[in-house]
Formats: structure tokens, sequence, C-alpha cells
């Protein structure tokens, strides 16, 4: 499903039998709130709910899952909203990675960066219930992770998501400026989404 447009493709998104955790939408919205301030938000609350996605912040359950096509409209429509480019996408995956109570949580009890490797792909499973997340393991001397992203190929928005994401999550980890770059894309035809982060 590459490159859906409004509303065309939001139809097509709601065929999906896919789940998300709340935590995942709230997150969205939430930046959306740190950037854009509450008109913004009500401004996407009220374009979702033309577009027939009922989605309201503040009633959000963090850990009860959502349709996916509701995390997935959200990216669409703030796109459509606010005009943002990829560049604001790898800004919300970073605010994502730094601002989820969740995240932080996590990488607090797995503070090594191959404990990561080993649990990031059962945290994925936690959050949604499509896609499979791989990490390499990262030798002691190597300064670089490769991650990537099997069977969640339903926007290129969501790399960009994924890229920040990244970047932000293991910089917690090792503690030094990190650099996230897009290898392999599904949506150019290569076999999965792959992402390095080298530090």
């Amino acid at each position: 499903m590459n490159n859906p447009t409004l509303p065309e493709g939001l139809n097509k998104l709601k065929d999906l039998p896919y789940e998300v955790r709340g935590v995942g939408v709230k997150n969205v919205l939430d930046f959306i709130l740190a950037e854009e301030g509450e008109e913004g938000l009500r401004r996407l609350e009220e374009k979702m709910l033309n577009l027939g996605f009922t989605v309201r912040h503040k009633e959000l359950k963090m850990l009860q899952f959502y349709h996916i096509s509701l995390y997935l409209a959200l990216c669409l429509v703030i796109k459509e909203v606010f005009d943002y480019q990829d560049e604001d996408f790898v800004k919300m995956g970073r605010f994502m990675a730094k601002s989820s109570l969740i995240i932080r949580l996590f990488l607090k009890h797995f503070v090594s960066i191959n404990n990561t490797v080993t649990q990031a792909p059962r945290a994925w499973e936690k959050y949604f219930t499509v896609g499979s997340l791989e990490i390499d393991e990262v030798g002691e001397r190597d300064r670089k992770l490769t991650a990537r992203l099997r069977g969640f190929d339903f926007h290129p928005l969501h790399n960009q998501i994924t890229k920040g994401f990244l970047e932000a999550s293991i910089q917690m980890i090792v503690r030094d400026p990190t650099r996230c770059d897009i290898v392999k894309s599904s949506y150019k035809g290569d076999d999965c989404n792959e992402f390095v982060v080298s530090w």
C-alpha cells in the first residue's frame, strides 16, 4: 500500500486486520500538542472526525488496543493539516522515544546495547500486532547498529518516524550523538526497511 492519498487511502486502511496499543496513538497526539498547542490538537481531532476516525487525546487508554488505521491515518492527516515534511516526522520519532514512559522504563532496565538488541523485538510485538523488528548483535568495538523492520509496509512516513525513534533510543543508551540512515526501503522495492544507527 504505497503512498495512499486522502481520503481514498484512509478507506483502505480500515480494511487492515491489525492493531496498535493506545500508547502509540497517544504519543503522536502528545507530539502535536507540544508542537502545535491545544488549537492544533483540536484541528487534528476535528479533521480526523470528519474523515470518520474518532480520536480524543484525553480519552485514550494507553494499554488498550486500537485499530491500526487510527495510527496510520493520524500520520497522513498530520502531513496534510500541518504540511509536515520528512524531518518533522523524524522529530516526532525522537519525541516519542524520549517522552514515552514505557520506552524510558524499558531502557532503564536494559541499559546495554546488546540487552536492547535482545528485548527490542519483543517490545515491538507489545506495541503492534503486525510487523517484526530485527536488530543485529553489536560487537564491543562496533559503533553502529543495524535494525530491520519487516512486514510493516503501509506508508514511507513511518520510516521517518522509526528513524527518529531509533536515533533517540540508542542515544539514551550510548550517551553519545547518534545518526540513523535508512539504507533499505520496502517502498523502493527492497525486501525490508533497514536502518543503520551510528555513534
